[in-house]
C-alpha cells in the first residue's frame, strides 16, 4: 500500500517543496544583493535626470507584461507537469489495482475510494488551473503585442518630430508627458504656432468592409472610421489631454497661448471630410504640417510652458 499509494504522493510533494525552497532562496539572494549595493554606496554616475523618450510608458508596460508572461509560462509548465504526474500515478495505481489478487489490501473499498479521490481530485484541480493559466498566458501575449505596437508607433512619431524642418522652425518636443493618476500624453510640441498635444494611435491593417481601402482612415470630425472598426474614444481622449494640459499650465502661461489637438496614425492614409478642430494625419504629413503653421508666439510667451514641461518630463535616472 505504501509503495503504491503513499510514496508517489510524498515524492511529488517533496520535489515541489524543494523547488519552492530553491526559488525562495534565489529571490532572497537577489534582493539581498540589491540592498548590499545600496549599502556599499553604489549610485548613478551623474545626478542629472534624463528626459522621457517616446513610448517610454508603453515600453515599461511591455516589460511588465513580459515578466508576467514568463511567470505565467512557468506556472503553466509546472501545472502541465502536475497533470502528467497525476495521470502517471493514477495509471500506476489502476494497473496495480487490476493486477492485484482479489483478496489483497489494495482491492479493499477504502484504499480504492481514497486513491480515486486523491488522483481524480488532483488531476481535475491541476488541469483546471492549467487551463486557467493557459488562457491568462494567451491574454498576456495579446496585450503585450498591443502595447508593443503602441510603443513602436510612438517611437516612429518621435522620429518624425525630430525632422530638421520642425526643429529649424523653433519647435521643442516632449515625449510621454506624465499626467495625473498614471496616464500620459504621448507628445507635446511647443513652438511659434502654440502648444500641440499629439495622441498617437498605431493600428495594424487588415482587409476592410464595404469597399473601403485597407490602408485608409475616414475622418468626419466625430469619429475615425477604419476599414474594420470605428473609433470615437481617441478624439475624446486627445481633447481631454488638451484640457488637462491647459489647466496644469494654468497661470504659468499667457492666456493668449493657443492649444491644438492632433491625432497621428502612422502608416495610414487619412481622408478628412472637412477642416475640423482636431487634426488627424499620418506621421509623414506631420513633418510638413508643423513647420507650415503661422508663427504667432515668441519666446516670452513660450518659455514658461517650456520650463514647466522640462521639469515635468525630466524624471529618468541614469
Amino acid at each position: 500500500m505504501y509503495e503504491i499509494l503513499v510514496k508517489p504522493i510524498l515524492t511529488v510533494l517533496f520535489l515541489a517543496g524543494g523547488a519552492f525552497v530553491a526559488l525562495a532562496i534565489l529571490f532572497a539572494r537577489i534582493r539581498r544583493r540589491r540592498e548590499l549595493r545600496k549599502e556599499e554606496g553604489h549610485r548613478a554616475p551623474v545626478q542629472e535626470k534624463l528626459l522621457r523618450p517616446p513610448g517610454y510608458s508603453a515600453s515599461q508596460r511591455v516589460e511588465a507584461l513580459t515578466d508576467d508572461f514568463v511567470e505565467a509560462g512557468v506556472v503553466v509548465a509546472c501545472l502541465g507537469a502536475g497533470v502528467a504526474a497525476s495521470v502517471l500515478l493514477g495509471g500506476r495505481f489502476l494497473w496495480s489495482w487490476l493486477t492485484a489478487d482479489p483478496g489483497s489490501a489494495i482491492r479493499g473499498p477504502i484504499p480504492t475510494l481514497l486513491a480515486l479521490v486523491l488522483y481524480v481530485g488532483a488531476f481535475a484541480a491541476t488541469l483546471g488551473l492549467a487551463i486557467r493559466e493557459g488562457r491568462r498566458l494567451l491574454r498576456l501575449d495579446e496585450e503585450r503585442e498591443n502595447w508593443r505596437l503602441g510603443a513602436r508607433g510612438e517611437q516612429l512619431v518621435g522620429e518624425a518630430l525630430n525632422d530638421p524642418a520642425i526643429l529649424a522652425a523653433g519647435y521643442r518636443i516632449y515625449h510621454d508627458v506624465p499626467g495625473s493618476e498614471g496616464w500620459n500624453i504621448d507628445h507635446v510640441v511647443v513652438g511659434p504656432g502654440g502648444v500641440y498635444v499629439i495622441e498617437t494611435k498605431a493600428r495594424s491593417k487588415r482587409p476592410g468592409n464595404d469597399g473601403q481601402p485597407s490602408h485608409e482612415v475616414q475622418y468626419d470630425g466625430q469619429s475615425l472610421r477604419f476599414p474594420h472598426w470605428e473609433d470615437r474614444k481617441t478624439l475624446d481622449q486627445v481633447k481631454a489631454n488638451v484640457e488637462w494640459l491647459r489647466r496644469w499650465l494654468g497661470d504659468h502661461v499667457s492666456k493668449d497661448l493657443a492649444f491644438h489637438a492632433i491625432v497621428v496614425i502612422p502608416g495610414w492614409f487619412v481622408r478628412a471630410n472637412g477642416n475640423y478642430p482636431v487634426k488627424v494625419m499620418n506621421s509623414k504629413y506631420l513633418k510638413g504640417f508643423l513647420p507650415g503653421q503661422p508663427k504667432t508666439f515668441g519666446p516670452s510667451i513660450l518659455n514658461p510652458a517650456l520650463s514647466k514641461l522640462e521639469e515635468r518630463c525630466r524624471t529618468l535616472e541614469v
